[in-house]
């Protein structure tokens, strides 16, 4: 969650905003610092989360209208504010249908575990960036972000809290960590337990000189408003059904003396042409060219 100005760290002046600036807020625990070299080499590649470890993290349904089952691995998302949950475009588009529910607070997105309170809450508007241009067009994999307003407040706790929106436009961190409940490889089954997998950025040249331009990559990567991570001898990725999830590091601002919000998210899971391929890494929309409009959006209104 954000509650700075882009510019500065000044305090928006809103009242969810001012609570959360001057207090500690969280009667919970804080989430665990990722330790380096601690995400292993199932996302693909990587290892399963641990409870509580990723409380921002957001299993997005979607329901099938004739069986009225919802489906959990489909898409992810981050948990922002009181009210919103912030996804890629892209999986409000689909033949999916528009998401139904979210659930928070999930380590196994499919079944009980001991000490998991999973909450689920319905969506009760989607609105994706005005200049998406939707999943039936050429331009789909640019401006891949949208906000979804929840029917009713969520209660921070601690396995329930918001991220923070990382606001440079050059990312500084090499190693970031990408969640998600995707599929554990190209042509394997989604995972029940949320996966955590270490990335490194790659540069906006390479990445567009390794992914070159075709019909699902038109334009070529923009690096205005997308950023790429992977791995580039394969071996780790985000793959189908981690879209719309955190790309994420350790927060290390303090907004407030001994006050810490967890992790910054640097990217929404958008695309990728493979999974964990060699020289193949995935797309991620850079939050921090979104941010304008992410705040008047999510806090117009001091929500």
């Amino acid at each position: 969650m954000t509650c700075t100005t882009l510019y500065n760290n000044n305090c928006l002046p809103y009242p969810e905003c001012q609570e959360y600036c001057q207090s500690a807020t969280f009667t919970g625990s804080r989430p665990r610092q990722l330790e380096p070299g601690r995400v292993g080499t199932s996302a693909v590649g990587g290892e399963d989360s641990e409870l509580n470890e990723f409380p921002h993290m957001v299993a997005i349904g979607f329901r099938n209208v004739g069986s009225g089952i919802t489906s959990w691995n489909n898409c992810g998302g981050t948990l922002i504010s009181h009210w919103y949950i912030m996804t890629a475009a892209h999986c409000t588009d689909s033949e999916l249908g528009s998401p139904a529910l979210v659930r928070l607070g999930a380590l196994n997105v499919n079944r009980n575990l001991p000490g998991q309170e999973v909450e689920d809450i319905g969506v009760a508007q989607v609105i994706a960036h005005p200049e998406y241009q939707g999943t039936r067009g050429d331009l789909s994999i640019y401006h891949d972000v949208a906000l979804l307003r929840l029917e009713r407040r969520v209660e921070f706790r601690e396995g329930v809290q918001p991220a923070c929106l990382y606001d440079e436009q050059e990312v500084n961190e090499r190693e970031v960590v990408a969640t998600g409940w995707g599929n554990l490889g190209f042509a394997d089954a989604p995972s029940d337990v949320l996966q955590k997998v270490q990335l490194d950025i790659i540069p906006g040249q390479q990445c567009k000189d390794l992914l070159g331009t075709d019909a699902t990559i038109p334009r070529g990567i923009q690096s205005q408003g997308q950023v790429c991570a992977g791995v580039l001898e394969g071996g780790r990725d985000t793959c189908s059904g981690d879209s719309g999830g955190p790309l994420q590091v350790n927060n290390t601002r303090t907004f407030r003396p001994g006050y810490s919000c967890g992790m910054e998210i640097i990217g929404i899971t958008s695309f990728g042409k493979f999974c964990a391929e060699k020289n193949s890494p995935g797309v991620y929309t850079r939050v921090a060219n979104y941010i304008p409009w992410i705040e008047s959006v999510v806090w117009q209104n001091g929500d």
